[in-house]
C-alpha cells in the first residue's frame, strides 16, 4: 500500500509521455482570418515563412514562434497560388485567376506586374539562378520569366505547365500535367522534354537528392528525375490515395510532402529507400504545401475549407532513426506497456 501514490504519480507520468510526444511533433497555427485558404509557403528573406492565403487574396507571414501577420496581396479571391523569395530580397507570388505576378516588401508593399495574355494561369514560382523569378502557366503552354525590375519573358513548351524548381544543373525543369512530362529549360531558353511519367497529375516539384523529387496526384507517389533525364519510381505512399502535393527538400537528405487527403506529412528517404507519415491532429486540414524554415523544421499550410492553419513539423532528431507515425490506439498500447513496466519495478523494489 505505502508504494500506491509513487505508483499512481510514476504511472500518470508514463502516461503522459505517451500521450505527448508524438503529439508535441507537431503544432498548428490558426490564421486570424477564417477562410483564408492557405495554399503554398516558403522560407522568407526576414527568418519568417511567407504563404499565400487564396480564399482571401491575402499573404501571411509567421515566425518561426508561431506569430502570424496578413497582407492583403489582390482584390480578387481564388487569386493567389505560388510563393518565393526574390533575389531582390522581396516576395514573389502568381495569382492564377488575374493572370500576374505579384511582388510584396517585408513591409507589405505590393506592385502587380500583368501577364502578356490574359487567361495565363501562372500556378508555381521559383528564384531562377540567373536572379529573376520562374514560373510555370497552367493556361497556356508557356513558362514565363520576370526579373525583379518586372521584364517578363515567355519560352513556349509542349503542354501547360504545373511544378518547377531549379535543378543542381542551373537549369529550370518543371512537369507537364497535360501529357504527363518533365521539362528542362535553360535560362538561356533551351527546352528539352523528358516523357516517361505514366500520369499526368504532377502538381509540385523541389530539387533534392539525385535530380528533381516531384509529386504524383494521380498515383499517390513521388517520382524522380536525374538532371541526364532518367526517371525513378514511383516511391507510393504508405497511406493508399492521399493525394501528395506541396513537396521540399530538407539539408539532411529528406523529401517532405504534403498528404492532402491522406491528412498527413510524409517522409522519403533520399534514396527511396522508405516513407515515414506523420498525422496531422486536426481532422481534414488538407495539407497542402511545405517549406523547410531556417529553423530546419518542416513547415505546411492547412488548406481546411472552414478555416486554416500553419502547422510546424519538428523533425525527429536522431540520425537514421526514424520516428514511426502512432495511432491512437497504438498510443494508448505505448502507455499501458509503460504502466505496466511502472508496476513490476516498484514491486521489485
Amino acid at each position: 500500500m505505502k508504494a500506491g501514490k509513487p505508483l499512481a504519480a510514476l504511472t500518470g507520468f508514463l502516461l503522459g509521455i505517451a500521450a505527448t510526444a508524438h503529439a508535441q511533433q507537431i503544432t498548428e497555427f490558426p490564421t486570424p482570418s477564417r477562410l483564408s485558404d492557405p495554399v503554398f509557403i516558403t522560407a522568407g528573406p526576414d527568418g519568417a515563412l511567407w504563404f499565400t492565403e487564396s480564399g482571401l487574396g491575402k499573404i501571411g507571414r509567421i515566425t518561426t514562434q508561431g506569430a502570424i501577420t496578413e497582407f492583403q496581396a489582390t482584390a480578387q479571391a481564388n487569386n493567389v497560388q505560388g510563393i518565393a523569395s526574390g533575389s531582390d530580397g522581396n516576395l514573389w507570388f502568381t495569382e492564377i485567376t488575374a493572370s500576374a505576378i505579384g511582388r510584396m516588401t517585408t513591409a507589405g508593399a505590393v506592385t502587380e506586374f500583368p501577364l502578356p495574355a490574359p487567361a495565363s494561369g501562372p500556378y508555381q514560382i521559383a528564384a531562377g539562378p540567373d536572379g529573376s523569378l520562374w514560373f510555370t502557366e497552367t493556361g497556356g503552354a508557356r513558362i514565363g520569366r520576370i526579373s525583379t525590375s518586372g521584364t517578363i519573358t515567355e519560352f513556349p513548351t509542349s503542354s501547360a505547365a504545373r511544378g518547377i524548381a531549379v535543378g543542381a544543373d542551373g537549369n529550370l525543369w518543371f512537369t507537364e500535367t497535360s501529357l504527363g512530362t518533365v521539362g528542362r529549360l535553360t535560362p538561356a531558353g533551351v527546352l528539352t522534354e523528358f516523357p516517361g511519367s505514366a500520369t499526368v497529375d504532377l502538381p509540385c516539384m523541389t530539387s533534392g537528392p539525385g535530380g528533381l523529387w516531384f509529386t504524383d496526384f494521380t498515383s499517390s507517389a513521388v517520382r524522380r528525375i536525374s538532371t541526364a533525364g532518367q526517371f525513378f519510381g514511383p516511391f507510393p505512399t504508405a497511406t493508399p490515395d492521399a493525394d501528395p502535393l506541396g513537396i521540399a527538400a530538407s539539408a539532411d537528405g529528406f523529401l517532405w510532402f504534403a498528404e492532402s487527403a491522406g491528412n498527413r506529412i510524409g517522409r522519403l528517404a533520399g534514396d527511396g529507400s522508405s516513407i515515414v507519415e506523420f498525422p496531422v491532429p486536426t481532422a481534414d486540414s488538407f495539407p497542402t504545401g511545405v517549406a523547410i524554415g531556417p529553423d530546419g523544421n518542416v513547415w505546411f499550410t492547412e488548406q481546411a475549407e472552414a478555416a486554416g492553419a500553419i502547422g510546424r513539423l519538428v523533425p525527429p532528431r536522431v540520425p537514421g532513426v526514424p520516428v514511426p507515425a502512432v495511432s491512437g490506439t497504438g498510443l494508448a498500447a505505448l502507455g499501458l506497456g509503460l504502466a505496466l513496466i511502472a508496476v513490476l519495478v516498484l514491486r521489485r523494489s
